[in-house]
Formats: C-alpha cells, structure tokens, sequence
C-alpha cells in the first residue's frame, strides 16, 4: 500500500490553484509600470532596510539525471525567462513606492562547475558551496535582476543545475512551474519542434492591479476566496 507524500499533496494545491480561476482578473499587454503585490511589497522593504535579508535570494536547486546538452539547457533557461515576466523585472521607486518594470530581456550565462574527476566528498561540497554562494547574492532591486544559473557537473549522467533568484520572484509555489516548463523548453530545444506549454491568460502584473484595487474597495471576499 502506498501513501501520499507532502510532494503529492503539494502537487495537488498548485494543480487546483492553476484551475482556480480569479474573477475579475484581466489581461494588460500595457507596458507601464504596475504596482507589486502586498508580499513584493514587504520583500523590497525589508531588501533595502539592509542586514541579512539584503540578499533575499531563494536559491533553487535541480538535480538533473541523464545525458546532457549544455547549449540547450542555457537555451532553454533564456525561453524560461522570456516567458515569464517576473524573473526580468526590476523594481524601481516611482514616487514614493515601488512598481514592477519588466526588461524586454535578460542577458546571463550557465556557469559551469566541472568535479566529475574529484571524489564523492568534493563533489558534495561543490553542491553545498554554490548553493550557499547563490543564497548569498546580494542585489539593487531598483536596478538588478537576479538570475545567476550555475550547473555542476558530476559526471557523464549527473548533473545539479543551482540558479540564484530573488524571493521578490520565485517562490515555493513558482518552483513547480518552473521545473515543468524548464523540462518542456528543452525537450523541445532537442528535439527540434516547439514545446508544449499551457496558456499564460493573465500576467503577474495583472495580479498585482486586481490585488491593489480590491483593497482600494476594501474587498477582501475575492482574495480570500482564493485563498
């Protein structure tokens, strides 16, 4: 007999959160700033108060089985960050708040770090090492992205791709998403024909809108609804 683990349970949120529908949410293709969400809002505070959460990355870690294409895997995390809007974002200060400026584009590369000749004890500790240094990076979110992907190779079929992300970004909830997608593009970018990827029908800016205009009504009904 088998049992369901917090992955699976996890699993089922996000798959019913992606069917949930919120009314009244409508699709802007407006490139003027918008504002952040009440959490963004909280994060950008406390990033430029200083201190430890100066940094505020949320570094994800993937271990990846088989062979693998580097050139497609940088490729393929490039379409990731084109596709959503958030990990191209910066947030400047607009008066006397902030508001999401998305970047036509972002430009970064895979750093690689090659311990497939070192012995098991190395190789853990390179894992340890660059999952640290991506906790630790440290940026301007009125003017920066954080999006530094670095991949360890540990051998022929073994493989940890560690990107560093901002949690202004990249939460528990996006890491599904991204890992989905991620796998999908570069599928894709092999095979050569184009990925299979669902419909984005609102942006996170749009979100963002429909957050800040129920408070303005002090409707609280929607959002808790959703939640």
């Amino acid at each position: 007999m088998t049992t369901r683990s917090d992955n699976d349970r996890v699993g089922d949120l996000i798959a019913a959160r992606r069917a949930k529908k919120r009314d009244g949410i409508e699709r802007s293709d407006s490139d003027r700033p918008a504002p952040l969400s009440k959490v963004q809002l909280s994060l950008w505070t406390m990033a430029l108060m200083g201190g430890d959460y100066v940094h505020g990355s949320r570094p994800l870690a993937v271990r990846l089985r088989g062979p693998l294409d580097q050139g497609a895997l940088q490729a393929a995390l490039h379409q990731l960050v084109q596709r959503h809007e958030p990990l191209r974002t910066i947030y400047p200060l607009a008066g006397d708040e902030p508001v999401q400026e998305v970047q036509a584009s972002l430009s970064f590369d895979l750093g690689v770090v090659d311990v497939s000749e070192e012995p098991d004890a190395v190789r853990e500790a390179a894992v340890r090492d660059v999952v640290n240094a991506a906790r630790r990076v440290s940026v301007d979110l009125t003017k920066e992205v954080v999006f530094v992907p670095t991949l360890i190779v540990e051998g022929p079929t073994s493989h940890v791709l560690v990107i560093a992300l901002h949690h202004v970004c990249f939460d528990g909830w996006s890491q599904a998403v991204f890992e989905d997608d991620l796998v999908e593009i570069y599928r894709a970018i092999v095979a050569g024909d184009e990925p299979t990827l669902p419909h984005l029908p609102v942006r996170f800016q749009d979100a963002a809108r429909w957050e800040r205009a129920q408070e303005r009504k002090g409707d609280r009904t929607a959002a808790a609804a959703y939640w």
